[in-house]
């Protein structure tokens, strides 16, 4: 399947494809410790492992209609982090994920982008259930209470590795 990502604009960030020109400002973002130590791979990645994960995500995008975009201030251009879903092999689950540089932390940012995403995933790719994972070993309990709180997805699974099933 061969699609291109649309451009879904929020009430405060723009949500887009990803390019080559999106490496330094996402090699910025995943640079800060604070930032990568609630993802899994905790390590800040080398600017060429960024452009590695760009490439993964466009690719990831023409397999399966779907996949991460670079998050913009609209006023400002910055970029600020990153939003959207992601196929996962192992599981065949759909996951909703978003990152967010530091500065960006605490005012619900990232519950835009990642309501757009679930709503784009149903509606345009029609997927059935998305999940959301996080643990409360990140310690990151914003983190934790967004994919339930803010958009509509509902509890379940291990305490360690907490997954949001969302109809």
């Amino acid at each position: 399947m061969s699609a291109s990502m649309p451009t879904v604009a929020t009430c405060r960030l723009t949500l887009r494809a990803m390019t080559a020109d999106d490496t330094d400002p996402l090699h910025r973002v995943m640079g800060d410790r604070e930032v990568m130590r609630y993802c899994p791979r905790t390590d800040p990645p080398s600017r060429e492992r960024a452009a590695v994960l760009i490439s993964g995500q466009l690719e990831h995008w023409n397999k399966h209609g779907y996949g991460w975009g670079p998050l913009d201030d609209p006023e400002t251009r910055e970029h600020v982090g990153w939003c959207g879903l992601r196929h996962l092999p192992k599981t065949y689950e759909v996951e909703v994920a978003y990152l967010l540089g530091e500065a960006h932390w605490g005012p619900g940012l990232a519950t835009e982008p990642a309501y757009a995403s679930v709503r784009f995933g149903f509606a345009e790719v029609s997927l059935e259930t998305h999940i959301g994972a996080c643990s409360p070993a990140w310690g990151d309990p914003p983190s934790l209470r967004a994919p339930e709180c803010r958009i509509g997805s509902s509890f379940g699974g291990p305490r360690d590795l907490q997954i949001f099933h969302a109809p």
